[in-house]
């Protein structure tokens, strides 16, 4: 009962918690926008669009990492990274059959998490931690 109680005192860091979230969320989107924006041509070989579709996707993805970071309409930059996320494991999972886990660990399971953690930002607002 002792450990119940001190395990309940930790609601007081949902919104350091939820902050973090946000930050682990801008790195991977932030890092990801960066590198699409920079070699277009790398990334969307396997993925068979344009590069300016690259470039663009590279833009909102870096634009949304910004924003989820500093806490700028949130709820609606979890919204636009979840709908690209969708759109990545329906890639991978029905048009070019990768499992789960995929080979060499390159399955729509990470995806998935990302989606999650957007979801957890979409549903709470982000946390107190935020501009607006």
């Amino acid at each position: 009962m002792h450990i119940m109680a001190h395990l309940g005192e930790m609601a007081h860091y949902t919104d350091l918690s939820l902050f973090l979230l946000r930050v682990m969320i801008a790195i991977v989107f932030g890092t990801n926008g960066y590198h699409l924006v920079r070699t277009p041509h790398g990334k969307v070989g396997g993925l068979g669009q344009f590069p300016g579709f690259a470039i663009f996707l590279g833009v909102v993805e870096f634009a949304a990492s910004i924003g989820m970071v500093m806490g700028v309409l949130t709820s609606l930059v979890a919204l636009f990274l979840i709908i690209i996320l969708v759109g990545t494991i329906f890639l991978k999972a029905v048009k070019w059959n990768i499992g789960f886990w995929g080979d060499e660990s390159l399955g729509w399971h990470y995806d998935l998490i990302l989606l999650c953690m957007n979801f957890v930002i979409l549903c709470t607002g982000g946390g107190s931690y935020s501009l607006f």
